[in-house]
């Protein structure tokens, strides 16, 4: 007796390896778009920054209260204390600082403080910064010397 049925035949890969290409061109193009987005800073112009005090030069102990306002209220969002898009950086010398959580406080006038430790001599201004990190001097605060004791 003879078998006269035929073998299965092999499955094609033709529709995976056309699946894993397309895939890879998908991811490709998301992050094509993705790295594009970060590098463009959004339209909008960050808000007003007013340091009120210190408003000059000066000479801290070991902590430096700062009382400032913005054109638009902060809130604490996951980049930090933002307005918008933006959010507070301050620049002691070429070092950039983050407010945590706690550090800032609303007054009862609107405006805000931030205690600042440890702080050493050197040129002080308040910035914004995009969502990357990138820092702003459009609408930052006048730079003033930090001198020393």
């Amino acid at each position: 007796m003879t078998d006269s049925a035929e073998p299965d035949a092999a499955p094609s890969l033709l529709p995976v390896v056309l699946g894993f290409a397309f895939a890879g061109i998908l991811l490709l193009a998301v992050s094509f778009w993705a790295a594009r987005r970060q590098k463009n800073p959004p339209a909008e112009t960050p808000p007003a920054l007013t340091l009120l005090s210190p408003v000059r030069d000066t000479v801290p102990g070991e902590t430096l209260t700062i009382r400032f306002q913005t054109g638009a209220p902060l809130r604490l969002g996951p980049a930090g204390w933002a307005a918008g898009h933006f959010h507070l950086h301050a620049l002691l010398d070429s070092v950039e600082l983050m407010p945590a959580a706690a550090d800032i406080r609303q007054t009862p006038e609107g405006s805000y403080t931030w205690t600042i430790t440890p702080v050493r001599p050197g040129t002080f201004q308040l910035i914004w910064a995009l969502p990357n990190h990138t820092g702003l001097t459009e609408n930052a605060t006048q730079p003033i010397r930090l001198l020393p004791q």
